[in-house]
């Protein structure tokens, strides 16, 4: 609070005594004076303090919201690589199938070479024992661990070559291998 000037000279009155020093009124309303654009600095100085944590704090809600949305970006990134890598697991659990699918048509690509030459040929042997095989179903050849290592979908059929009990044919029914036998998964 601002101080009050009680001691103010009025208008023609002698602010000097006959010694050349001031009056002891013009003292008194000169310390007034000061003490009142002092006190108005300091009053200015804590208004302008108010102001700038004012200011402060509006930045700190600012960093705040930042925080905050760093956290939920920062949790989006975590879940998105995450996908990632359940989308790479499953390439890699299907680059054996994609293997195993390029090996039959390599096989069946041989086969049809072996036709188209004993076709020109006329070899007559050849030809009769191709449509022989090719009359026949195939079911890719796999061991317990290949197998049970690489479902495919329900339906496929695959040629087991060390199921216990002997070889045999197993169906897929989209989780697990079973024997086409009994209906037990291979083991």
């Amino acid at each position: 609070m601002a101080s009050i000037i009680t001691q103010v000279p009025k208008f023609g009155e002698k602010i000097v005594d006959d010694d050349g020093r001031a009056t002891r009124k013009f003292i008194k309303f000169l310390n007034d004076l000061d003490t009142l654009e002092t006190t108005n600095t300091i009053e200015q100085s804590v208004q302008d303090a108010v102001g700038n944590l004012s200011v402060l704090q509006s930045y700190i809600a600012r960093f705040r919201k930042d925080i905050a949305t760093i956290a939920t970006l920062n949790t989006d990134l975590t879940t998105i690589n995450n996908e990632l890598d359940d989308v790479e697991n499953e390439v890699s659990a299907n680059l054996g199938k994609i293997g195993q699918i390029l090996a039959i048509i390599g096989r069946m690509a041989v086969d049809l070479s072996d036709l188209s030459q004993s076709i020109q040929s006329g070899n007559s042997f050849l030809i009769a024992s191709m449509k022989r095989d090719l009359d026949r179903p195939f079911a890719p050849s796999f061991t317990v661990a290949q197998a049970t290592a690489n479902v495919w979908k329900a339906g496929s059929i695959i040629y087991v070559t060390n199921e216990t009990g002997g070889a045999t044919l197993a169906a897929s029914n989209g989780t697990n291998w079973q024997r086409c036998a009994d209906l037990t998964n291979i083991a």
